[in-house]
């Protein structure tokens, strides 16, 4: 019995010690999933705010550009803007950034008021709404590094206070087992837990945790799992940090390519307007214009891979409603009539006698069969035969066929015929077929390519009917 007793004593110090030490390590690993949680969230809604902000200025440029062109029809344009400020008004979670939003929208009210009878004072107003919607787009970047950096701050301090607590632990550890020893002439060695998790440690990977000693086995245990769990919450942490890092890579490279777009655009309106005043003048005094056409040949060239890639990069959403596809077709070869005639290529298309309806984005329709009629005339330079085949595989879908007698798809291209920049072309982007793909998938259908038996390519446009 009085073994038992001093049994007692002997391990009743370190089991208070090791449930103490276990029930701040589990409070601090809590705090920091916690604060782990409340970073993540904030961090999540920053990067959406600061997207749509960028999204809400993109639309007000495009608006601007489009009056600067002197269109007629801006009301699409319009809409963006406002959907773009209803997206913005429901993510305003700040004082400075709802008194901004409602100033973009002051704005834009108003020139909507005046853009059909005062032009220049509403452009005015839209010039006004562009610069609070950057002003909106500059604050969601200052909060986002803002969070960032707090959620930095925060991890150091607990990493240093989680340290804290394991040496403090350690050295509490230490001098009970010397007390111990000295009163009792029994106890422990060592009870050394070693928890290394500084500042830096966030981006490194994490050392392991060792635990050691002789004695008191349960407590051991529970600090494992404890710590276990730290790492566990820290990885989290981690992988917030570089899903952050990734997204602001991504907001950089879409906001540098509409930078790019917006400043190639404009010098090359202008310099194709000097062209074509030089072609007209020279055609007045009966001078060859053969190098105005080349000129002018090129800069279209130049202007057609310019808008291969803001369609990549932004492409708008289909506008649906009932179109007859047989229609659609038809336009497509009229369109392509005069470059057929040209390369001596025949273009056979025989509509069936039932009309074929699609739910679709007309436009859309018409510039996929169109790249993917043009792709057929650039395989087919020296003549041949493009054919075009609507039917109905099934009641509830259509199909489009689009089969030519060139060589075909090289067989290297055809598994990467999908892939962004994948062209054998030599003036090719390679985002035709990618944009293409994108239309229609965003029509609920699905665009195929494969290689003909007899020789040649068939592309195939799969539709749900309407």
């Amino acid at each position: 019995m009085t073994q038992r007793f001093h049994g007692w004593r002997l391990a009743l110090p370190s089991i208070v010690s090791s449930l103490l030490l276990l029930g701040l390590c589990g409070a601090i690993a809590y705090s920091l999933h916690y604060l782990q949680t409340q970073t993540s969230e904030e961090l999540t809604e920053n990067i959406d705010s600061r997207y749509a902000a960028g999204r809400l200025s993109q639309r007000v440029e495009e608006l601007l550009l489009a009056h600067a062109r002197d269109a007629t029809n801006v009301v699409d344009l319009q809409k963006g803007v406002l959907d773009q400020l209803e997206r913005m008004e429901g993510l305003a979670d700040k004082a400075t950034e709802s008194r901004l939003v409602g100033e973009t929208r002051s704005e834009f009210n108003l020139y909507q008021g005046l853009w059909q009878q005062r032009k220049s004072d509403a452009i005015q107003h839209l010039e006004r709404s562009l610069r609070f919607s950057n002003d909106l787009r500059d604050f969601n970047n200052d909060q986002v590094v803002l969070a960032k950096r707090q959620s930095q701050r925060t991890v150091e301090k607990l990493a240093w206070g989680l340290a804290g607590v394991g040496v403090a632990g350690s050295v509490g550890g230490l001098i009970l087992g010397v007390a111990i020893m000295r009163w009792y002439r029994r106890g422990v060695r060592s009870l050394h837990v070693h928890v290394r998790a500084a500042a830096g440690a966030l981006g490194q990977d994490l050392p392991p945790v060792e635990v050691a000693g002789d004695s008191l086995e349960e407590l051991r245990g529970r600090v494992q799992l404890v710590v276990r769990e730290v790492e566990t919450v820290v990885l989290r942490l981690q992988q917030s940090e570089r899903e952050v890092l990734r997204a602001e890579q991504l907001a950089a490279v879409g906001q540098l390519a509409a930078g790019m777009a917006h400043e190639i655009r404009n010098p090359l309106t202008a310099i194709k307007m000097l062209v074509d005043t030089q072609r007209e003048d020279a055609l007045s005094r009966g001078i060859p214009v053969d190098d105005y056409d080349l000129i002018r040949d090129e800069l279209k060239r130049v202007e057609r891979s310019l808008d291969s890639f803001l369609n990549f990069a932004r492409l708008p959403r289909p506008e649906k409603s009932r179109q007859d596809l047989s229609r659609l077709v038809r336009q497509t070869i009229s369109l392509l009539q005069g470059r057929a005639q040209h390369q001596k290529v025949k273009l056979e298309f025989h509509p069936p006698t039932t009309p074929v309806s699609v739910d679709a984005d007309g436009g859309q329709i018409v510039q996929v069969l169109v790249n993917l009629a043009l792709n057929a005339l650039d395989a087919m330079p020296a003549g041949g035969t493009l054919r075009v085949e609507l039917k109905a595989p099934a009641p509830d879908a259509v199909e489009v066929d689009l089969l030519d007698t060139g060589p075909g798809i090289a067989p290297e291209m055809l598994p990467r015929l999908f892939e962004p920049f994948a062209s054998n072309k030599e003036a090719g982007l390679g985002l035709g077929l990618v944009t293409s793909r994108r239309i229609i998938e965003d029509h609920g259908g699905r665009l195929l390519a494969t290689n003909r038996p007899g020789g040649g390519a068939c592309f195939t446009v799969h539709l749900p009917a309407a």
